[in-house]
């Protein structure tokens, strides 16, 4: 288990809008929960891990300084997190102890660096659905392992965004 990042991340609400819409954290690291709107927000997370208690919070309007959040315990698929409030508000937060995972950018493409040599097993979710929970890839010592993942619309259209998520 890797040491908590020591950086503190931002997650705000900005026009009935969680930014960023998914996101990776350390277990231990602290995310700064902001409100950049001028209406009362609640941000209510929903880890399945016991290690972590739900977060249930208001967070006041224009509120720039922000209420911590921390998740305690790893995840394996992201959680939940919603506004009360505005039920059509919902983000992902994906908590690891490890750094072995990625967010795909807007072209689908990501990159996790620094895997050890060996085969490993990842998962593959899109927006609150598995696409593969067991898709292996063997990282040969000193060379650069590509992979083409590919999942047609009806893969990706059962789920509500864009959101991928790689980790082991």
């Amino acid at each position: 288990v890797e040491p908590a990042a020591s950086e503190p991340v931002t997650f705000d609400q900005k026009v009935c809008t969680f930014l960023p819409h998914a996101m990776l954290v350390r277990t231990g690291q602290t995310i700064n929960v902001l409100n950049g709107d001028n209406v009362l927000h609640n941000t209510h997370s929903n880890p399945l891990n016991g290690d972590t208690e739900t977060f249930n919070k208001g967070v006041a309007p224009n509120d720039r300084t922000g209420i911590p959040m921390v998740y305690a315990g790893a995840e394996r698929v992201p959680v939940s997190v919603v506004c009360d409030i505005h039920n059509w508000m919902r983000a992902w937060h994906l908590p690891l102890d490890h750094d072995f995972a990625a967010i795909s950018g807007e072209d689908g493409s990501f990159e996790i660096a620094n895997l050890p040599p060996g085969e490993h097993e990842f998962v593959i979710w899109h927006e609150g659905d598995y696409l593969d929970r067991k898709y292996k890839v063997t990282i040969k010592p000193g060379e650069t392992t590509e992979v083409d993942l590919s999942y047609g619309a009806s893969d990706l259209a059962r789920r509500d965004g864009g959101f991928k998520s790689i980790n082991i």
